[in-house]
């Protein structure tokens, strides 16, 4: 028993080395995008619905942000060197905004840190401000 134990470890060791695969996808290293949503001027907090999209389109996140918890979004999941779109939306004050970004190739989990600055519509449509 010992020796297919040893035998089958060997074949899946040369198995593994056959394949050009990195070790982040092998072990299924993943990255979270984490950040604010904050209005451009003042900073305050915006309450937005905040969504990411893979490269091909795939919705694979929703959720909210809300202005009493400092407008803080967490998106966890995301694979080293893929590009994903978030898509800002769902607050009448305030223009929606997209925006594509690439995680970078990474071996072990990291946390990206982006903030999101958004305009108000209210005062880009008051001429003199």
């Amino acid at each position: 028993m010992k020796k297919i134990a040893i035998i089958a470890l060997v074949a899946l060791i040369g198995l593994m080395s056959s394949y050009k695969v990195s070790e982040a996808q092998f072990f299924g290293v993943v990255l979270s995008l984490t950040g604010y949503v904050v209005d451009s001027d003042t900073k305050e907090p915006i309450a937005m619905r905040v969504e990411a999209f893979d490269s091909k389109g795939n919705r694979i996140y929703y959720g909210r942000t809300k202005s009493e918890n400092d407008g803080y979004y967490f998106i966890t999941g995301l694979k080293p060197g893929a590009k994903y779109t978030v898509k800002l939306s769902d607050n009448e004050r305030y223009a929606d905004k997209e925006e594509k970004i690439s995680m970078p190739d990474v071996k072990e989990y990291e946390e990206i840190k982006k903030d999101f600055l958004i305009e108000d519509n209210l005062e880009t449509a008051q001429p003199g401000k």
